[in-house]
């Protein structure tokens, strides 16, 4: 079985990267979720089992963000792959 895996690139609202860090942590699927500085605010790593479980992954993950921002950044495959 192949493993996908993918960067999840999050925007939020001011002041609210160390809930949606903490909320994105709490993703099964989630391995690293990081702050940084500019645009995107968040970096996400999704590794699962399959395609099917990254995509699902994704939009829980997504769906799990506290003051996500849909207008700059709406869920799709940028960095979608599999190793």
């Amino acid at each position: 079985m192949e493993q996908g895996s993918a960067y999840l690139l999050v925007s939020v609202g001011p002041g609210k990267n160390q809930q949606a860090v903490a909320a994105l942590r709490q993703v099964i699927g989630v391995k690293q979720a990081h702050a940084c500085w500019g645009h995107p605010d968040i970096f996400a790593l999704v590794e699962v089992d399959d395609d099917r479980a990254l995509a699902d992954t994704v939009l829980t993950a997504f769906h799990a963000i506290p003051g996500h921002s849909d207008d700059r950044n709406p869920p799709h495959g940028a960095g979608l792959g599999r190793r």
